[in-house]
Parts: C-alpha cells; sequence; structure tokens
C-alpha cells in the first residue's frame, strides 16, 4: 500500500516533530517509491525538512526543464542547491528515488538517484559558512507551509545518518526494502512504508519518529518491493510477507 496526495493547492501531509535521530547534519542518505501523476511548474515535494530559511528539502517541478531538486541550507552561510533532470522518470509508474549527500565541505556535491542510476547533478547555488544541524520538523508530501503539496502516489520513505553506497541505492531500487541493507549504521533512522492503514504512520526505524496523516488517501503502493505493510494488514501485493513484524505502537483501523 501507499499514501495518495492531490497536489494542487491541497494541504494534504504527513508530518514528522522533529526528534535527533532524524536530523541531519554532515552526511545523510533518503530514498522513497513514487509515482508522480503530473508535473506542473510548482516545486512539489517529496520530502521536507525545511522552514524557508534552514533545512533541507526533496521536491520536484517542470520548469523550463522538468528537474528534481535538492537544496540544502544547514550552513550558517548560503544555502546549497542542486538540480538533476527528471527525463528518466515518467508519470504514472512507481519509480525510486535517493539522495546521498556528506554535507563536511561546501564544495561536496549531493548524488541523486533515479531508479539507482547515478543523475548528472547541476549546482544551482553554492553554500557557505559553518555546517549546523537541520532540527526542523518533517514532511512527507507537502512543506511546513503546507502550499506545495505532491501530486501523485509515496511509499517507503526511509533516512539515514550515512552516505548509503552506489551498490545499496541500487539494491532499493530492485525492491529490496530499507531495514535490508545490513546492521548497524546501514540501519535507517527512520522508515516510513507509508502503508495507509494507521495515523500515525509507524516508523518502523524502532526510533519512534511516527507521522500525523492529513487528508491523504489509501492506494496501491509499489509491487515487487520488500514491505512490512503486511504486517498492518495488507493483502493486495504482491508483498514480501515478513516472517517476525517489526511492532511500532500504533493503532490499526
Amino acid at each position: 500500500m501507499a499514501r495518495g496526495f492531490p497536489g494542487s493547492t491541497n494541504t494534504d501531509n504527513i508530518h514528522v516533530t522533529e526528534h535527533s535521530p532524524i536530523n541531519l547534519s554532515s552526511s545523510w542518505s533518503w530514498a522513497a517509491w513514487v509515482n508522480i501523476t503530473a508535473l506542473d511548474a510548482t516545486v512539489r515535494r517529496v520530502f521536507d525538512k525545511f522552514n524557508n530559511t534552514a533545512g533541507v528539502s526533496l521536491g520536484y517541478a517542470a520548469v523550463t526543464s522538468s528537474v528534481f531538486q535538492v537544496v540544502v541550507a544547514i550552513w550558517n552561510g548560503a544555502s546549497g542547491t542542486w538540480t538533476c533532470p527528471i527525463s528518466a522518470l515518467t508519470t504514472g509508474i512507481w519509480q525510486h528515488l535517493a539522495v546521498t549527500y556528506n554535507a563536511g565541505s561546501v564544495s561536496n556535491t549531493p548524488t541523486m538517484y533515479i531508479n539507482g542510476v547515478s543523475q548528472t547533478v547541476t549546482q544551482t547555488a553554492t553554500p557557505s559558512g559553518s555546517l549546523g544541524t537541520d532540527v526542523q520538523d518533517l514532511y512527507f508530501g507537502n512543506n511546513s507551509g503546507l502550499d506545495r503539496c505532491f501530486n501523485g502516489s509515496m511509499a517507503e520513505q526511509a533516512l539515514w545518518d550515512i552516505v548509503l553506497t552506489g551498490a545499496q541505492v541500487s539494491s532499493l531500487a530492485s525492491g529490496v526494502w530499507p531495514m535490508g541493507l545490513g546492521t548497524g549504521a546501514n540501519v535507517p533512522e527512520g522508515y516510513w512504508p507509508l502503508c495507509g492503514y494507521a495515523s500515525p504512520e509507524p516508523d518502523f526505524s524502532g526510533n519512534a519518529n511516527n507521522g500525523v496523516v492529513t487528508g491523504t488517501t489509501s492506494t496501491t503502493g509499489p509491487t515487487g518491493v520488500q514491505t512490512p505493510c503486511n504486517c498492518l494488514g495488507e493483502t493486495d501485493g504482491p508483498v514480501i510477507q515478513f516472517p517476525t513484524c517489526p511492532e511500532p505502537s500504533v493503532t490499526v483501523w
């Protein structure tokens, strides 16, 4: 299963309150499955941990050329912005997005992946100053101002405090679930399958970063992808049926 967002000016969102395990700093990675219904000129948010002044924002838009955009504003000087073309994406089907970033130097560039393939990245704004920590609340499918609603469906959102390797991102894009990349630091700091059965949406990482749901719909997720959604009652698929289900504290509808 997955969560659907209606786009336009709607305020639908999934809101995760700021929590130290998911506060971004020197090294991080993010991944999710998305099914974009349509593109327009608005930079609609897939993941937003940004308050228009500080934080990290990941979105996409159809502007002069359609782009997937990363904004990183965790330095005390200027923010950094990078884009890659989303010509590799097709609307109306499930595809995998990922970003990895080592912010240890302002000269570093994020690696942006579409369907497990590293893309050509263009820097449109150069960061400067000393590195801080992103302590903003997290939103899926919208921004903190609730005026950049995602248009489509999303599933399997995950966040790490390390830079994943290309091989690990490729594994995720092939259908491996975020908890299946290994132990220790390879375990995500936050993992939200977005199964659509509960509010708050449970964090399966064990760090209790549960997300409060406003609006959205429950919809069919990507096929052939490992997911613990069966643990919350999913019967459509195909999904991987886990012999031992994680046990987040949630209310199941």
